[in-house]
């Protein structure tokens, strides 16, 4: 029965000539011809071996039985046999691009190579969006909040020719941007905070993964280091990043059944298997569980090769190591030092070859050094300020502009620019014209994040006079509103050096046990990682029918796996990264053009087999991974590529109904981006918009249900939506099988599977869900509340900030009319509850 179903194939996929030979000439004798050993490979390439295999046949003389076929029916049957074409995912990358010359933006190759394509098309692209709408799309885009009303304004109003690049700068440098960009990862990876299946009981410990593939985006490290980490952490100083192995779903019912035991731990290093192979080079490995790939080059013996790279790791908690502090863990730590700082400051003493303070991570552009008393109350002298982010070694003082009250004349080694100019020593140095105090400023290009501050009066040790003995530092975020984050007094001075003695110590005592607890860490769901057992390969996937042990390795159609000696994980992350590998590149930088433009280059992310989509754009994407490659496999370079492109920047809305009639999915790019905010963008929006939103970072999660353990897990829905509820939905408690009903109308993923992809649809649950759920309705109120305080109590004032806040616009006459109408009868609340249901405020 199988030969008759390929030779009926062979018939469909050959001209009518070459089927009748085969109709005519070789049906008789189709006993005589056996189908190609391993028919478990794909479909296509079954049948090009099986018509193989005839054309053997038949060229033997065999068949047909009244003598062999002429040759030139032979040639005619073999050209018109199906061939096996290699999968175009597999192949190496195109020539990669130079990396970006200083100053290139994305205008470059990519706009080139879309506008290409659509001229093929007999297309053209849209003119560039107004300013607004670019300030909303790049904004939503990059850190999942909207602009306020002030960026806006500030925005539409900068004439200056890079107004759109350093309004991109500033928002890849806002630590808001981590937090958007997480979320995205996550979902690819499946993170979840419970275990699933029938018990599914919480894991409380599981975030440390999610804070670290923050603080990663946020830090942009390389995505080689990006991949390694998760693999391997543990072998590298990343505990937290091993998160990724055990972030799925985990049987945890116990059992004496040998079989259902055994079939555990094979669905757990499935899944360890599946995602780490969707995750990071597109292909469906789980699919060889059983038997060779159907469709892709994938034989079952590569599965079980990648079963054998995770045989060590098991479900479970297991102690963060004292180098591998989580970004909230490391925060908690600082700040802790920071307090043991200002309870001991008795006994700090200042030195003039360097100082450093530290203070807890804060968003600042500009930072205020204020000297209050000096050495011998002469004027103070510093020679050089430096500025750093969490876990940075990188001085961002050093591309600032620095600004002071006031400088000693008639010394040309005395100079304001001697703060930042990276050179130490009294020859290079600022000197102020004031006895016993001063103040130096350092305005920073955009607002970031900051942790440390450095100073010193000469470095090279010859001079210490003039020394500053109190001062405190400053940040803001304009200029004009600031914020002391350290200081330093003389013993006597402040109100908190006066405790006793003995007190004082106690207290300091008792923070630096609280900030050892801290740095030697806690216990975290990263995955219990022993010594790997022996893993074998199974007869059709069955847990008892072990054939052979399988030694660890790699897919077998791509490089070769290098040998273990570091270990198996560490040895397959190295090879994921490997230059020569396109599978990985490709994949990553189609994620990163999907979460932009609302599709990938490739319309399954997660599948780059022959199941899966073509490119739309095949030069663009290989492309787009060979200058990742070469750019430093930067994350925030990429983004600013894409954003900055004339291809991102255009209009969604200009009509062109050639385009819209031959490519309705803007597939070709001729048009914008159009997008209704995600679940999680949408929370944080109402949030942000009503003024309650809570900035924190990191930390254990909020939950958004009711939790009750007996032997299983019982959930029921929230009681109520407090201030600890108030943080990004980042932050929230992702459990299976659980959800928000705000978040779940609006597609957000359970995290039981893998989502590398969010479906967007369109229910009647939503409108309901937004205009009479509680957490809108709750929000509303604030937002009403945030209008009344501002704006005062005239309403059509009220009118006014509110559609300012929900829009970055005033509204128009008739708006103005209908929500004063709206107002009058049924409060400010309705006014703010319809507004965010308004498509203006739920699309960018």
């Amino acid at each position: 029965m199988r030969l008759w179903l390929i030779f009926a194939a062979l018939l469909a996929a050959v001209p009518s000539q070459a089927q009748d030979i085969l109709k005519t000439r070789c049906v008789s004798c189709h006993s005589g011809i056996k189908p190609a050993a391993g028919l478990d490979l794909s479909r296509t390439e079954a049948l090009r071996q099986s018509a193989a295999r005839i054309v053997r046949v038949v060229e033997s003389g065999k068949m047909p039985p009244s003598g062999k076929l002429p040759a030139a029916e032979i040639t005619l049957l073999k050209k018109s046999l199906p061939t096996t074409a290699p999968l175009w995912s597999l192949q190496p990358l195109s020539s990669p691009l130079p990396p970006a010359r200083r100053g290139e933006t994305g205008g470059g190759f990519l706009d080139k190579l879309v506008r290409a394509q659509l001229a093929k098309s007999g297309l053209k692209p849209s003119p560039e969006a107004d300013k607004r709408t670019l300030i909303r799309r790049v904004t939503v885009d990059l850190t999942g909040l909207p602009p306020t009303p002030g960026e806006i304004a500030a925005f539409v109003s900068d004439t200056q020719p890079n107004a759109y690049e350093r309004l991109v700068d500033k928002l890849l440098a806002s630590p808001t941007y981590g937090e958007k960009w997480a979320r995205h990862w996550l979902d690819v990876v499946r993170f979840g905070e419970s275990n699933g299946y029938e018990r599914n009981l919480l894991r409380e410990n599981a975030w440390p993964y999610r804070d670290w593939v923050v603080s990663a985006l946020n830090a942009d490290i390389p995505y080689e280091k990006f991949v390694r980490a998760q693999l391997a952490g543990d072998t590298l100083g990343q505990d937290a990043a091993t998160g990724f192995l055990v972030a799925g779903v985990h049987d945890d019912v116990p059992s004496p059944d040998e079989v259902l035991t055994r079939q555990q731990r094979a669905s757990d290093l499935d899944d360890m298997v599946a995602t780490t192979s969707e995750t990071f080079l597109g292909l469906t490995v789980g699919c060889a569980r059983c038997h060779d790939h159907k469709f892709d080059p994938i034989p079952q013996t590569d599965y079980y090769k990648l079963c054998a790279v995770f045989a060590g790791v098991y479900h479970g908690e297991r102690a963060l190591e004292p180098q591998t502090r989580t970004a909230d863990r490391q925060r908690a730590y600082q700040n802790v030092l920071w307090e043991v700082r200002n309870q001991a400051k008795a006994e700090q003493k200042l030195s003039a070859l360097g100082n450093e303070e530290v203070f807890p991570p804060t968003y600042a552009k500009f930072v205020r050094f204020t000297v209050l008393s000096t050495q011998g109350d002469g004027e103070p002298c510093l020679d050089e300020l430096a500025l750093y982010g969490p876990e940075s070694t990188e001085n961002l003082a050093l591309n600032g502009k620095p600004t002071a009250s006031s400088l000693l004349p008639g010394y040309p080694i005395h100079q304001i620019a001697h703060l930042t100019d990276g050179w130490l020593g009294n020859e290079f140095s600022w000197i102020s014209n004031e006895p016993g105090k001063g103040w130096v400023m350092v305005e920073l290009p955009h607002e970031t994040t900051i942790s440390r501050l450095t100073w010193g009066r000469d470095a090279s040790g010859r001079t210490a006079d003039r020394l500053p003995q109190t001062y405190k530092i400053e940040v803001s975020e304009d200029g004009e509103r600031w914020r002391t984050v350290s200081s330093h007094e003389l013993h006597g001075n402040e109100p908190v050096l006066q405790k006793d003695r003995d007190t004082l110590l106690q207290e300091r005592d008792a923070l630096l046990r609280k900030a050892a607890t801290l740095r030697d860490g806690t216990r975290a769901y990263l995955g219990k990682l022993v010594a790997p057992e022996p893993v074998y390969l199974l007869q059709r996937g069955d847990v008892m029918q072990r054939v052979g042990e399988i030694m660890p390795g790699a897919p077998s159609n791509i490089p070769p796996f290098a040998k273990p000696e570091g270990g198996a994980r560490i040895a397959f992350a190295d090879w994921l990264v490997r230059r020569e590998n396109p599978l990985t590149w490709r994949v990553i930088v189609n994620r990163i053009w999907q979460q932009h433009f609302g599709v990938g280059l490739v319309a399954t992310p997660s599948d780059f087999g022959n199941n899966g989509a073509k490119p739309s754009h095949p030069e663009l994407l290989d492309a787009l991974a060979g200058w990742f490659q070469g750019s430093g496999q930067s994350f925030k370079k990429l983004h600013k590529l894409i954003v900055t492109s004339q291809t991102y920047k255009q209009s969604a809305v200009i009509p062109q109904p050639k385009a819209a009639a031959l490519d309705s999915g803007n597939r070709l790019l001729w048009r914008g981006p159009l997008r209704r905010m995600e679940s999680e963008a949408l929370w944080d929006a109402v949030l942000a918009t009503s003024g309650t939103l809570d900035r924190t970072m990191g930390g254990p999660p909020y939950r958004l249900f009711t939790y009750k353990q007996e032997n299983i897990a019982f959930y029921g829905p929230a009681e109520s939506y407090g201030p600890e509820t108030w943080r990004r939905s980042l932050y929230r408690m992702a459990v299976r099988a659980v959800r928000d009903n705000l978040l779940a109308c609006f597609d957000c993923p359970e995290s039981a599977q893998r989502a590398p992809k969010r479906e967007t649809t369109t229910t009647p649950l939503q409108a309901l869900s937004l205009l009479n759920g509680a957490f809108v309705r709750e929000q509303a109120t604030h937002f009403a509340q945030r209008v009344a305080k501002e704006a005062g109590l005239v309403p059509d004032k009220q009118v006014t900030h509110a559609f300012r806040l929900a829009f970055g616009r005033s509204p128009s006459t008739d708006e103005l009319a209908l929500a004063r109408t709206l107002v009058a009868k049924d409060g400010l609340p309705a006014l703010c509850r319809a507004l965010f249901n308004a498509h203006e405020f739920l699309y960018y």
